[in-house]
């Protein structure tokens, strides 16, 4: 028999280990271990997902899209003008010459190119092309484009507009079959009828807003004796459809006829 002396820290030891041993399984037990004593951790739940992002384009221009045009000229004093408001605003435009004033102002036609504007043709002399015959009428358009690439116009447009929007059905088949393309508008700002500033922004304005998000195509004037009230008007009539939420965009590739 071994000694008491000896006995009790043996004793005391396999207590110990026992105590030890009841602690590790309670706590292997509570952590849902296997049987075999292995601690095994279940890794964590994934983060649920981020949604996908939206693949539909983002619309700047909740209200519409509008085009606007500038017939008559050129003329040396608003042409520059009304260019340099638009430039200033970063607006694109459409300017319709007419070819005797092209003659007149070659210089003001070749500013308007350079400056990055499309240029179309307005006819020669400003004629109802209803009245001509199909011969005349092709006449007097490539006198037109002969007249601005005399200017230095390298880039003539195919867009045509006929003066006063006279046109029928032998005009459109002239058109078709010279590869040009009719450029009409559905928004008349009535310059050309001497209002003031403020009323051409109005007229237009409200128009535009009446015609919802269809394309839409504004007519001014930049070469008639009323454009100083166009240009004066001009820089808030473009801030009022920007605050609007439309989006001033080049003329529609197929024009409006």
């Amino acid at each position: 028999m071994a000694p008491a002396s000896r006995t009790l820290p043996a004793l005391r030891a396999t207590l110990a280990a026992t105590l030890v041993a009841a602690v590790a399984a309670a706590v292997l037990t509570m952590l849902g271990a296997p049987a075999s004593g292995s601690l095994s951790v279940d890794p964590p739940a994934p983060a649920p997902s981020a949604p996908a992002p939206s693949t539909r384009p983002l619309d700047r221009c909740p209200s519409g899209r509008v085009a606007l045009t500038f017939d008559d000229g050129p003329s040396p004093t608003t042409t520059p003008a009304i260019v340099a408001v638009l430039r200033r605003m970063h607006v694109p435009a459409t300017f319709f010459m007419v070819g005797s004033r092209v003659r007149q102002h070659p210089d003001v036609a070749r500013e308007v190119a350079e400056a990055g504007f499309t240029i179309g043709n307005h006819t020669d002399d400003h004629v109802d092309l209803t009245g001509l015959s199909r011969t005349a009428i092709r006449t007097t358009l490539r006198r037109t484009e002969r007249a601005l690439r005399d200017a230095g116009v390298a880039d003539v447009s195919r867009y045509v507009r006929p003066p006063y929007g006279a046109t029928d059905a032998k005009v459109a088949g002239v058109l078709r079959a010279t590869g040009r393309v009719m450029a009409l508008w559905n928004v008349d700002s009535r310059d050309w009828e001497g209002l003031t500033p403020r009323e051409i922004r109005s007229t237009t304005i409200d128009q535009v807003t009446a015609r919802g998000r269809a394309g839409i195509v504004v007519l001014h004037h930049d070469g008639v004796a009323t454009s100083e009230a166009t240009l004066a008007a001009l820089p808030s009539e473009i801030r009022r459809l920007r605050e609007a939420g439309y989006c001033l965009t080049p003329l529609p590739a197929g024009g409006l006829d």
